[in-house]
């Protein structure tokens, strides 16, 4: 008898003594009311002598009454349907099954909520499903006592040979795969190291540059501040001059007017001693910051393009770091790709290697129990 006919004639049976059942509550529910209307008339007929009074309230109380148990002792449609798919999914899965005790059997709903059985439905589930999952139990273990009586031929066991080679070279074709991606990994992770310095390098260089452009703003700032104070100077020199001048052509010339003069000279030469000194200093930062772009533009390898400007040549390497960096997301991408599927692989070949030393189980097994085989 086969499984699916089995659960057949399983669903029928439940549906069957649910059915009863529901025929049972209302012979029970039609009973009451009927016993409850009689008792009714009766008690109405002594009190008050009257037939048709007591045919009226026979009727009214029986009317009422058997609705009232209609309600309450008969199931509906809706609760026997849910009774008995929830004892067929049960039946058919027994993993649903969570607690099993004197007067209790707990299973579990579609929603994944934990049920407790009615007594209709424990009845219907030690009268009918009990004995079916014993009977299923019993033909399944006599399906792996046959399976394991049987004993490979030539061709089989041919088979289970190039099965099991063919499992070895998938193992080895997987290490080699997880060797290079090993490879590819630390690849990866030199070059993101790699770009990670030159992006720091290439940061501080234009913070480098950005400083002495700075400071030689502030020098030639400086300079220019330094020739506006000796021209100042000069011209009050010029002055100092024409006014002495006059007053040596009318007498009236005096040594304090020559020893201010004296004393403006000597401000204008420390004055143009200090400008030299400036000249020199912005000179000298000059020097250094076109020495630092000329580097800047050689660590490029610019020499293809020996006019471009120190700003293009820093433009550009940003722009190679960029490249670089989108470079190095595809290759972290593709190596997460081909990670997760010898990942799966290596999943598929170790479901493979445990069905097969099942398989193997089984075979010495049958092997032993045929003779064929002793047991070690």
């Amino acid at each position: 008898m086969k499984r699916g006919y089995r659960l057949e004639n399983l669903d029928t049976n439940v549906g069957k003594h649910f059915e009863r059942n529901a025929s049972r509550c209302l012979i029970r529910a039609v009973a009451f009311s009927l016993l409850i209307a009689i008792v009714v008339a009766i008690v109405t007929f002594i009190i008050f002598d009257s037939r048709m009074a007591s045919i009226f309230v026979f009727g009214g109380v029986g009317f009422v009454s058997l609705n009232m148990f209609f309600l309450i002792l008969v199931p509906s449609s809706k609760s026997q349907k849910q009774s008995h798919a929830l004892i067929m999914a049960a039946a058919k899965a027994p993993d649903r099954i969570e607690d099993i005790r004197p007067g209790v059997i707990a299973v579990q709903t579609e929603e994944g909520q934990t049920h407790t059985l009615s007594t209709v439905e424990r009845q219907a589930w030690q009268e009918l499903v009990v004995p079916f999952l014993c009977k299923q139990h019993s033909k399944t273990l006599a399906d792996q006592k046959n399976m394991v009586g049987h004993v490979l031929s030539r061709s089989e066991m041919s088979n289970l040979h190039d099965q099991r080679k063919a499992i070895k070279d998938d193992e080895a074709r997987i290490q080699q795969d997880r060797l290079q991606l090993a490879r590819k990994r630390a690849d990866i992770s030199a070059l993101q190291e790699r770009l990670i310095n030159d992006e720091k390098e290439l940061q501080n260089a234009r913070e480098d540059i950005q400083l002495r452009s700075d400071a030689l703003l502030q020098a030639e700032d400086l300079v220019i501040s330094r020739l506006s104070e000796i021209e100042v100077a000069e011209a009050q020199m010029e002055q100092m001059q024409e006014n002495l001048s006059a007053q040596q052509g009318s007498g009236e010339s005096s040594a304090l007017d020559l020893e201010r003069l004296k004393r403006k000279e000597q401000e204008i030469d420390a004055l143009r001693l200090s400008l030299q000194e400036d000249k020199h200093v912005v000179e000298l930062q000059k020097t250094e910051l076109n020495q630092l772009k000329g580097e800047l533009i050689r660590e490029s390898d610019m020499g293809a393009a020996p006019d471009l400007s120190p700003e293009d040549s820093l433009r550009i390497r940003e722009q190679e770091l960029e490249s670089k960096l989108e470079n190095l997301k595809a290759a972290t991408s593709e190596l997460e790709t081909r990670s997760q599927y010898v990942q799966e692989v290596e999943d598929s070949l170790i479901d493979r290697l445990n069905s097969m030393s099942e398989r193997e189980a089984f075979i010495e097994q049958g092997e032993v129990e045929a003779g064929v085989r002793t047991d070690d």
